[in-house]
């Protein structure tokens, strides 16, 4: 009989990036909140997570290291530069740095586009490519497929979405909305267009539409793009998934930020709207061609990314129980030739400058004080907690003297 891995996930409320393992019947998944974690309470041959960046996930993280128990991280998305370096939870702003260094053993990557930039900012030998187990049905379905039915309607239909997280700061916010606006006017001066938004947070609110979204985390966004004609979408996963359709898609991007990876069709002004929607309508042919050259850089779909992050989870395990104490071997799933770079001698604090006041910090001084941090850090949550807890209480007892 075949050994069963037993992995323990941390994660929070990402479940859906890591449960398509589950169809392996080679292992066994444990989700545990990283709040409730101890190396006591939990005994597992492997430790997965999709993040890194929470202070609790990166104590257990070094800890298994200490450990021997091998670390695997998920990519969870497509890169993002605003995250990355604008995203107010990250080191852009003073936060931890996603992905830069990676505190795990491993990671596992969407495709050779990841890999080539987690390679420069890492070390290369702990970039692995799997593919993005969580849009293998995606591909299976459109290995499988016969064809959309076609639609009744004459219009063309042309699906807006925004990323989950919407914006980081005032000027993101504002941008997005403005762009927004502009493609909603454009519709309503081009009626054989049908727009269907589908929007986070309160945006279809601020332009006024009628939005889609039901829920963040579904299968309607399959079936919405399947209907579509065309895809405009902020920077996300989406538009990896539209390209995996074979739609046409364009980012909306008023911010003109720089983009980890293209797309054949952009849009930075409304000055562009007319044009490049003519543009994706005609479908041409070069820029499709460009599309699913960019699609094939960004996500590796050419064996089953399930079997593939399964199969690296294996030999990582293998490699801890037999070798121990040994560093893990770069190139497990050997496919890392091409896109392992050269390191450049850029300091953390050149490329995040608000982490510059921790630069030269004596290591005692540093321990010191995050000792102190974390747990100001930890009344203040409780605090907060309790005005909120008093704000409720409160207002139920307005409505009760009110009836």
């Amino acid at each position: 009989m075949n050994e069963v891995i037993s992995a323990v996930a941390l994660v929070l409320d990402e479940h859906k990036i890591i449960s398509p393992l589950e169809s392996d019947s080679r292992i066994k998944i444990t989700y545990v909140n990283p709040k409730d974690f101890s190396f006591d309470k939990f005994t597992s041959d492997i430790i997965l997570t999709v993040s890194d960046w929470r202070s609790e996930i990166a104590e257990v993280l070094i800890e298994a290291q200490k450990k021997g128990i091998p670390t695997l991280m998920f990519q969870d998305g497509t890169l993002d530069w605003i995250i990355q370096y604008e995203g107010d939870r990250y080191g852009g702003s003073g936060g931890p740095t996603h992905f830069h260094p990676i505190l795990t053993d491993k990671i596992a990557v969407m495709g050779h586009q990841s890999a080539r930039i987690l390679s420069a900012w890492n070390d290369p030998t702990k970039v692995e490519i799997t593919g993005y187990p969580i849009l293998q049905q995606i591909i299976q379905d459109q290995i499988e497929s016969t064809g959309t039915s076609p639609r009744d309607s004459e219009k063309i239909h042309i699906l807006i979405t925004s990323t989950r997280q919407g914006w980081f700061s005032d000027e993101q916010k504002d941008a997005f909305v403005r762009a927004l606006l502009d493609l909603k006017q454009f519709f309503e001066n081009n009626p054989r267009y049908q727009p269907v938004w589908r929007l986070s947070r309160n945006l279809s609110d601020l332009i006024g539409v009628s939005n889609t979204l039901k829920q963040k985390e579904s299968a309607e966004l399959r079936d919405l793009i399947k209907e579509s004609d065309l895809v405009i979408s902020a920077q996300s996963t989406v538009v990896v998934e539209a390209m995996l359709h074979e739609k046409p898609v364009a980012i909306l991007d008023y911010l003109n930020k720089p983009q980890f990876y293209p797309t054949a069709w952009f849009i930075t002004h409304k000055d562009q709207i007319e044009a490049t929607i003519s543009s994706m309508v005609a479908k041409e042919v070069n820029r499709m061609l460009y599309q699913d050259t960019i699609l094939k850089d960004v996500l590796y779909f050419n064996q089953n990314s399930i079997t593939r992050s399964v199969d690296l989870i294996m030999r990582m395990v293998q490699h801890s129980k037999t070798a121990t104490g040994q560093p893990m071997p770069e190139n497990l799933l050997g496919f890392n030739e091409p896109f392992t770079l050269p390191q450049t001698a850029v300091s953390v604090s050149e490329v995040y400058p608000k982490m510059k006041k921790f630069e030269g910090q004596n290591p005692d001084e540093l321990i010191l004080l995050i000792a102190r941090y974390k747990r100001e850090n930890e009344m203040l949550r409780e605090s907060l907690k309790s005005q909120s807890l008093f704000k409720l209480v409160t207002k139920t007892v307005k409505k009760l003297k009110r009836k």
